[in-house]
């Protein structure tokens, strides 16, 4: 007869997440997602790089290619962000799945200056800060959004040409 088979318990697996060229054809880079039993989800990196520039091995830029080095730092970055959503919600017991990643992004906007005001406006529904505190902290929030869109100038000027 043999031996009776032990009941698993289906877990969630880690997601794979790899950047490729869009299924369109351009030179456009997708986060893609995997989620394993043929379910994915694409993610636009927002960024052009030529397919001759690209290391699908390596899953980088070339270095030879210009601004290489930051470029990489900024899929990296992407990439980063997603899988800190995945662990996450790994932690809360919840499951990695598309929905869970949308209702992820949404609850705090997927940016830390949509989150911050957010918080700030439940501080002052509760009248916790002064008048001059709620004005300084908007202020930081504003900083905060000028440095997130300066700091991603360089991956459209990286990108002219492609």
């Amino acid at each position: 007869m043999g031996r009776p088979r032990k009941n698993k318990e289906k877990t969630a697996s880690k997601a794979k997440f790899s950047f490729i060229h869009s299924r369109k054809g351009d030179n456009n880079l997708e986060l893609l997602i995997n989620f394993g039993y043929s379910v994915r989800k694409y993610i636009s990196a927002k960024i052009k790089v030529p397919k001759s520039a690209w290391n699908d091995a390596e899953q980088e830029v070339i270095k030879q290619y210009p601004n290489s080095e930051k470029i990489n730092d900024y899929l990296q970055h992407l990439k980063s962000k997603y899988e800190g959503i995945e662990l996450d919600l790994m932690t809360k017991g919840e499951p990695f799945t598309p929905e869970t990643l949308e209702k992820a992004l949404n609850d705090n906007g997927g940016r830390i200056v949509d989150y911050f005001r957010k918080k700030i406006s439940v501080e002052i529904d509760r009248q916790l800060y002064a008048e001059d505190t709620v004005k300084h902290l908007y202020t930081l929030c504003n900083v905060l959004e000028n440095f997130e869109k300066e700091s991603c100038i360089f991956v459209y000027a990286a990108c002219n040409g492609c």
